[in-house]
């Protein structure tokens, strides 16, 4: 199933057989190791600079540490197995590993796209209540946990539905005070309207990113059996290897959003490489 995982068993047709050539392998394996390890160093930066910088700690930031964690799970449980499956016939690592990265998938895009709704939803309400903390950090926590159980819960028909098969494919933040005066309260305004505008290329990235994959799946789904082998053959070994990318490409790539509208973010992960000491400063 290329939807996911191919999550197929070696046939001794095709056992030990490449998808690609060597030139096209290499290039898969660079560029799916680059995102791996820009996911990793960048998202862990994320998590860091929330972490230890108490103030960071604000409704919003603790939002997207959790979209970090999910993305840090895609780095871990779904990018290596899916780079091998997509450049080598037949799955490799045993039926555990099978449910497993399908399930962290399912359970990490369901996470972000939560995630992104809460934050959405913690916009809105800081512009459109100001002088009220609507969503305080005890409502925080709960929506995250909210976010995980669904998430989990979600992904458990892919954990008892997905099993290893043969398969023989083709060859050929809080709000103003009442009292602030204009200027200051221009300046809050200028930061939330920076906030809005570094989720929404989030959101959009997010979008882009995951629209090729659900788009292959879909033909895969419904349209791929009345295609010439040719054509199947191509998708499955070239257009789901760079679609695959493409969604994992998000999972790193927010780090650096976050690291380019944000000053907060810049100098946490200025402070956390420089090794300084001290809180981490924190500006409008």
């Amino acid at each position: 199933m290329n939807s996911t995982l191919n999550t197929t068993s070696p046939t001794p047709l095709h056992e030990g057989k490449l998808k690609q050539t060597v030139p096209i392998i290499v290039l898969f394996v660079f560029s799916y190791t680059l995102i791996f390890l820009f996911c990793i160093i960048g998202n862990t930066l994320v998590c860091l600079v929330v972490v230890k910088s108490p103030r960071m700690q604000n409704v919003t930031n603790y939002f997207i540490l959790n979209l970090a964690v999910a993305d840090l799970l895609v780095a871990v449980f779904c990018m290596p197995f899916t780079l091998v499956d997509n450049i080598v016939y037949g799955w490799p690592f045993g039926d555990v590993m099978c449910k497993l990265s399908a399930a962290t998938t399912v359970i990490s895009v369901v996470a972000s796209v939560l995630t992104l709704v809460a934050i959405a939803v913690d916009r809105y309400c800081a512009v459109v209540y100001p002088t009220q903390e609507i969503i305080t950090l005890p409502r925080m926590m709960q929506s995250i946990a909210i976010i995980w159980f669904l998430s989990v819960l979600i992904a458990l028909p892919v954990i008892f539905a997905k099993r290893e098969e043969t398969f023989n494919p083709p060859i050929k933040a809080p709000g103003d005070s009442a009292n602030v005066s204009d200027q200051a309260r221009e300046t809050a305004t200028k930061k939330k309207v920076k906030v809005i505008k570094m989720l929404i290329v989030v959101v959009v990235l997010f979008a882009l990113s995951w629209l090729p994959l659900h788009t292959l799946i879909l033909l895969d789904e419904y349209a791929m059996q009345n295609m010439d082998y040719t054509v199947q053959n191509a998708v499955y070994n070239y257009c789901f290897p760079v679609a695959h990318w493409l969604s994992y490409f998000n999972s790193c790539v927010n780090p650096i959003i976050y690291g380019y509208f944000n000053q907060n973010f810049r100098a946490g992960f200025k402070a956390i490489l420089t090794r300084s000491r001290g809180n981490i400063p924190c500006r409008l």
